[in-house]
């Protein structure tokens, strides 16, 4: 069949993870690729990543400086 091409896409999804951990793309035109996920950490991240700097500062509108305290039950 003179003109025709087949493009295969497979996919490999982690149920307990709900993402796509491998992706296959086979295209006559393009070539092939593959994504794989690797080293996957599924500790929890530091809470640290999360925390607003301590130089931080919020102005409002006015350019008045606002006081936000934040505390953990």
């Amino acid at each position: 069949m003179t003109g025709h091409w087949i493009r295969v896409m497979e996919s490999w999804i982690s149920s307990d993870l709900k993402l796509t951990v491998v992706s296959k793309n086979s295209d006559p035109r393009m070539g092939e690729s593959t994504m794989r996920l690797r080293n996957i950490n599924r500790s929890e991240p530091d809470p640290a990543l999360f925390g607003v700097p301590a130089d931080d500062q919020i102005v409002d509108e006015n350019g008045e400086k606002v006081e936000i305290r934040i505390t953990h039950p």
